[in-house]
């Protein structure tokens, strides 16, 4: 997937069709590349239904600036998220134009809190959520590096 900025502002869904412990499990700086790479692996050993998924999305998103692809996404952990959060907040305070805005939505992180319910992010407040399904569909900030 080709796109000019890392963001999906909803529609997306945590999982790949089926209800599994992945166990993506870390949440600190870079836990969340790991993290992506224990999704896709296990949707991809479960056969998963061919729909896109949130980590599926981050990892496949190739971001085309300045005559440079980049493709190295992921999707962040719950940690990352909450630096972008308190760095960046749900507006563009940083004067980072279409790459700093936030919307006032829940944001998934790779960091899975049960085979039921990934850890989300809501930026309108900076809440963390633990108890919202898999199957929703929510927003999606892919990153590269902190």
């Amino acid at each position: 997937m080709v796109s000019s900025k890392p963001e999906h502002e909803g529609n997306i869904r945590w999982h790949a069709g089926s209800y599994e412990d992945t166990q993506a499990k870390g949440d600190g700086l870079y836990a969340g590349k790991a993290n992506t790479s224990i999704i896709i692996a296990v949707h991809a050993s479960l056969g998963g239904d061919n729909q896109t998924y949130a980590a599926r999305i981050c990892n496949e998103l190739q971001v085309l600036e300045d005559g440079i692809s980049y493709g190295d996404w992921y999707l962040p952990s719950l940690y990352e998220l909450n630096l972008m959060y308190e760095n960046i907040g749900p507006g563009d305070s940083l004067g980072l134009g279409n790459i700093g805005v936030f919307i006032n939505n829940f944001y998934w992180s790779s960091t899975e809190d049960s085979s039921i319910n990934p850890w989300c992010l809501k930026f309108s407040d900076g809440v963390e959520f633990n108890n919202l399904n898999k199957v929703n569909a929510f927003a999606v900030r892919a990153v590269r590096a902190f």
